[in-house]
């Protein structure tokens, strides 16, 4: 708890009702998009980073205390096992329930076929204009040769007549 100097020691994990009236809740974890523009990103990375700066350590198990922590009383061993159970348990079902959204397909727009349609004859247009360009410039390529050749020929008669 508090030592004298006003810091903070090791504390034990938050009691039940002190959890249960949010003190000892997590946060709610802000999830972007992968197509979000940067902008978003950057903000809600800063938003994360700030709000992990500002939680609290969590205290170690008894567990993790090596010999010391195999003395703590039954109560306290009993909490840590009952709050560990949870944590675990919560991010399974987190974990299963983005694996279900992502399935369903519930993370995307509703009209996500919309977007991708535009998206695609963006794309297919873009790359008409590339052809085209690419053709226009083969065909000047072409006349260019097929000039510096008559150019060449008349070039040619012109120095078998003078001579």
């Amino acid at each position: 708890m508090a030592e004298a100097g006003g810091s903070a020691a090791k504390a034990d994990p938050p009691d039940p009702p002190a959890a249960a009236a949010g003190g000892g809740a997590a946060e709610p974890v802000l999830m972007v998009e992968e197509n979000a523009p940067d902008l978003v990103r950057c903000a809600v990375g800063d938003l994360q980073r700030e709000e992990e700066a500002r939680r609290e350590p969590e205290a170690p198990y008894y567990w993790e205390e090596g010999e010391a922590g195999l003395e703590a009383p039954t109560a306290k061993k009993v909490w840590h096992w009952t709050y560990w159970g949870g944590e675990k348990a919560l991010e399974g079902a987190e974990f299963t329930g983005e694996i279900f959204a992502n399935f369903f397909g519930i993370t995307q727009s509703k009209y996500q076929w919309v977007i991708d349609a535009k998206n695609r004859e963006e794309e297919e247009k873009a790359q008409k204009a590339l052809e085209d360009g690419q053709r226009k410039q083969l065909l000047l390529e072409k006349m260019i040769a097929e000039e510096k050749a008559k150019l060449a020929a008349l070039e040619a008669e012109e120095v078998a007549s003078e001579v």
